[in-house]
């Protein structure tokens, strides 16, 4: 089972906790994560590493981040901070 979880347009610094709360609680409850980010138009790099640690997090319990939409400020984000390799396999992961 999964959860789809609308990433909200502006994550930045002050964004961050609540986001690490909603992904924290997604953690909790063993599913995998599917992300829109088709509305993100800001993000920072530690929303960035909050994403890589949940990604990390579920594989390590045998479950996946799933990214269903994108927008091209997420995908230049994640390239710029060397990323790009999660970009791919979150996408890749939904075949």
């Amino acid at each position: 089972m999964s959860e789809t979880f609308q990433l909200p347009s502006i994550l930045d610094l002050l964004a961050a906790e609540g986001l690490k709360d909603k992904v924290v609680s997604i953690l909790d409850g063993g599913e995998s994560l599917v992300l829109d980010a088709s509305e993100v138009s800001r993000i920072t790099t530690p929303c960035v590493q909050i994403l890589i640690a949940a990604s990390t997090e579920l594989q390590a319990n045998h479950n996946d981040l799933k990214l269903a939409a994108s927008s091209q400020v997420f995908e230049d984000a994640m390239r710029d901070l060397g990323f790009e390799n999660f970009l791919n396999s979150w996408r890749a992961s939904d075949e």
